[in-house]
C-alpha cells in the first residue's frame, strides 16, 4: 500500500532528484514541474520518529520573534543577500537563547567581514543562558550545566561562494540528525522563490518550521499593493484557502512568494511594519506577523534590544555587535567630524545603488553642492565599484582631477575639477545605511542628541523605494532636509533628478513621509463604540492614533480627512489622510506641516 501526499512547488527552474542524508523516508522528485512528497508506510513510520513541532501552537504562545525562537531547541539562520535581513539575523542569533548554527557567504562583500570566531566563542560562552524560574542554586547549577551543553554545539559555518544549494544541504543534514529536537530555520524571505527546497522542508521533517524575514521594511507595502493581488484570485480562494492544486502555479515568483505560508505547513512570515501585516491578514494571508506583535511593543526593532540586553557577563550587547559583523560605526563618523573640523562645511550624504549611473550622478552633484557641502557617498553593500571609483576620482586626494560627466538634466557633457576646498568621499560601503544615519544620532533615552555621535545634516536619495529613506525619521533630520531625489518607478526618468525646485517635488516627499515614516510607524485601530459600524458610516472620530512618541519623532498627530473607501474581497479598505509636525532636536525646524496617508483594513463578517 502506497499513500500519496503531493505538493506543488513553485520553483524558478527544474529541481533534480534529491535523495534524503543516511537513508531517504521522503523523497522530492520532479514530475512535470510538480513536486510530490512520496512517503509509503515504512516511511510513515520512520517520520513518526521525528518530534512533532506544531508551529501553530508556538506562534499563539508568543508575541514576537525573540520569543518564537525560545520554543524551539535549535535555531539555524541563513540569508543568501540582502543586508537587512542578514543583520537582522546575527542580531536574532545574538539574542535567542539556544543551540544557534549560523551561515553566511565569504564571496558576499558584507558578510565576508563576519568575525566568525568571536561570533561563534560569544554563541558558545558569552550569550546569555535560559532564564531557570527557581531558587533551587542546585537545580539552576544542573540546568545551567545541560544548557551550556548545548550552546557548545553551536557553529558558525561559512561557504566559500554564494551558494543557497549547499545551505540548503547543510540545514536539511542538521536536521535530519536531530530528529528528537525542535527546530526553527530562519531566512530571509526570497529564498522561497530562489530556493524554494527550504520551504518544502517542513513537508519532510515534522520537527521543523521554517521562518521567512522581509527583505527590507518596504516590501510589505509592495507585497499588498502590487505582488499578491496579481496572483490572489489565481492561487486562492477568498477565504485564503489553497484552489485545486491543479491550478497552482509551477514556480513561485515575486508575485507568488508570499502565498507560500497558505500552500505548505510549519511557514511563517515575519514583517516589521504591524499595520501593513493587519492588512496580510484581511487578505487571509496565514501566518503573517510583525516582529513585535504586541501592540505596546509594536514599534520596536530586533536592533533596538541589542542596545537593551546583556549577556551573560552582564556587558552590553552593542559592545559585542560591532566586532561581529566587523564593522565600525565610529570609523565613519571621525571621517565625518575630522572634515567638519577642517572646514566648517555642513555634511551631505548620498544614499546609492549598486548602479554605475551613480558615477556619473555624484559627479554632477558634486559641481553643484562641493563649495557648501562636505559630500559623503553611501553605497550600496553588495557593490564596492563606485566607491572604489569616487575614491580614485573625487577624493582630497585628487585635487585638480579632472572628471567628465553628464548633466542629467541636460544631457550635455562637462566637466569637474576636484578642488583644494572640496571633499568627496565614499564611506563604508558594507556597514547598513542606518548604523551611519539614524542609530547613533540620539543619546539611549531618545531625549538628545548623543555626544559624538554621528549624522547628517543634508540627504540625496538616489532610490526613494530604498529601506534606507525610513532613517530620517531620526531625531535631527527632518523630510526637507532631502535636497533631491530619484524615484524610477513612478518618474519613468533613469537619471533624473528632482530637486526642491521641481514641481514633483512635494509629491515625493508626501511619498516618502507616508510609505517611509507614517505607515511604519502609526496604527490606526478603531474605537470600541465603532467595531460594529458599517463601513460607509465610519467618520474620523472613530479611528484612534497608536504610535511610540519615543519612536517617532514628530507630534502634532491628527487626521485630517478620509479620501476614500472601497470593498474588495470583503475586506474594507479606508485610506485617511492626516499630518503632524517633525519633533527634533534642532531649532527652526519643527513648525513645519507634513501630511501623510494611512490606509486602515478591516475583515468584513456575516450579518
Amino acid at each position: 500500500m502506497k499513500k500519496e501526499l503531493k505538493y506543488t512547488l513553485l520553483t524558478l527552474g527544474t529541481i533534480g532528484v534529491s535523495t534524503a542524508i543516511v537513508s531517504s523516508t521522503i523523497a522530492i522528485i520532479d514530475k512535470k514541474r510538480n513536486i510530490k512528497v512520496e512517503e509509503n508506510e515504512q516511511d510513515f513510520f520512520y517520520r513518526n520518529l521525528f518530534t512533532q513541532y506544531d508551529l501553530n501552537e508556538a506562534l499563539n504562545q508568543t508575541n514576537n520573534i525573540v520569543d518564537l525562537g525560545k520554543k524551539a531547541d535549535i535555531n539555524i539562520f541563513y540569508s543568501s543577500y540582502g543586508i537587512q535581513p542578514f543583520f537582522n539575523l546575527v542580531r536574532l542569533a545574538m539574542l535567542i537563547p539556544t543551540e544557534t548554527h549560523f551561515i553566511y557567504t565569504k564571496s558576499i562583500p558584507f558578510q565576508s567581514k563576519i568575525n566568525s570566531e568571536y561570533f561563534e566563542n560569544y554563541l558558545k560562552n558569552e550569550k546569555s543562558l535560559p532564564v531557570v524560574n527557581s531558587e533551587n542554586q542546585e537545580l539552576i547549577n544542573y540546568v545551567n550545566t545541560i544548557n551550556q551543553a548545548n550552546y557548545n554545539r553551536s557553529k558558525v559555518y561559512a561557504l566559500d561562494e554564494w551558494n543557497d544549494t549547499k545551505a540548503y544541504e547543510y540545514c536539511k543534514e542538521l536536521v535530519h540528525l536531530n530528529g528528537n529536537k525542535k527546530i526553527n530555520l530562519y531566512i530571509n524571505s526570497d529564498l522561497y522563490k530562489n530556493e524554494p527546497r527550504f520551504a518544502t522542508l517542513t513537508s519532510e521533517f515534522p520537527n521543523l518550521a521554517v521562518i521567512g524575514i522581509e527583505d527590507s521594511n518596504v516590501i510589505a507595502y509592495h507585497a499588498i499593493n502590487e505582488w499578491i493581488p496579481r496572483v490572489y484570485d489565481l492561487y486562492l480562494n477568498a477565504d485564503g484557502s489553497p484552489k485545486d492544486q491543479n491550478e497552482f502555479p509551477t514556480f513561485l515568483s515575486r508575485d507568488s512568494m508570499y502565498l507560500v505560508t497558505n500552500l505548505f505547513p510549519n511557514i511563517a512570515s515575519y514583517f516589521s511594519p504591524i499595520n501593513y501585516v493587519e492588512q496580510l491578514q484581511t487578505m487571509h494571508i496565514k501566518n503573517v506577523f510583525a516582529f513585535f506583535n504586541n501592540p505596546a511593543d509594536s514599534h520596536k526593532e530586533i536592533k533596538d534590544l541589542i542596545f537593551s540586553q546583556r549577556d551573560r557577563n552582564r556587558k552590553r550587547l552593542m559592545t559585542h555587535w560591532s566586532r561581529i559583523i566587523g564593522l565600525d560605526w565610529e570609523t565613519e563618523r571621525d571621517i565625518v567630524k575630522n572634515d567638519y573640523e577642517l572646514n566648517q562645511k555642513e555634511s551631505l550624504i548620498i544614499i546609492g545603488t549598486e548602479f554605475e549611473k551613480d558615477q556619473n550622478l555624484v559627479t554632477y552633484l558634486a559641481s553643484k553642492y562641493a563649495d557648501n557641502y562636505n559630500i559623503y557617498y553611501k553605497g550600496h553593500p553588495g557593490k564596492n565599484v563606485n566607491a572604489t571609483w569616487i575614491t580614485n576620482n573625487l577624493s582630497p586626494s585628487r585635487i585638480g582631477n579632472k572628471v567628465k560627466f553628464v548633466n542629467p538634466h541636460t544631457n550635455e557633457e562637462t566637466f569637474y575639477t576636484v578642488s583644494e576646498n572640496h571633499i568627496i568621499r565614499a564611506l563604508e560601503t558594507q556597514i547598513s545605511s542606518e548604523e551611519l544615519t539614524t542609530y547613533h544620532v540620539l543619546n539611549s533615552e531618545g531625549t538628545a542628541l548623543l555626544d559624538n555621535g554621528l549624522k547628517f545634516d543634508k540627504w540625496i536619495l538616489f532610490d526613494s523605494g530604498s529601506g534606507a529613506t525610513r532613517g530620517i525619521n531620526n531625531g535631527y533630520n527632518v523630510p526637507q532636509d532631502i535636497l533631491e531625489i530619484i524615484d524610477p518607478y513612478l518618474n519613468g526618468k533613469e537619471n533624473d533628478l528632482i530637486d526642491t525646485t521641481n514641481s514633483l517635488y512635494n509629491q515625493y516627499i508626501y511619498k516618502i513621509v507616508s510609505n517611509s515614516i507614517a505607515s511604519q510607524l502609526i496604527n490606526l485601530t478603531l474605537t470600541a463604540e465603532a467595531e460594529n459600524k458599517n463601513v460607509e458610516d465610519l467618520n474620523l472620530d472613530d479611528f484612534v492614533l497608536n504610535y511610540n512618541p519615543n519612536k517617532l519623532f514628530f507630534e502634532n498627530v491628527e487626521l485630517k480627512e478620509i479620501i476614500s473607501k472601497k470593498i474588495e474581497n470583503n475586506t474594507a479598505k479606508i485610506v485617511i489622510k492626516g499630518q503632524f509636525n517633525p519633533k527634533v532636536f534642532r531649532e527652526n525646524v519643527n513648525n513645519q506641516v507634513y501630511e501623510f496617508e494611512l490606509v486602515f483594513s478591516k475583515k468584513l463578517t456575516a450579518n
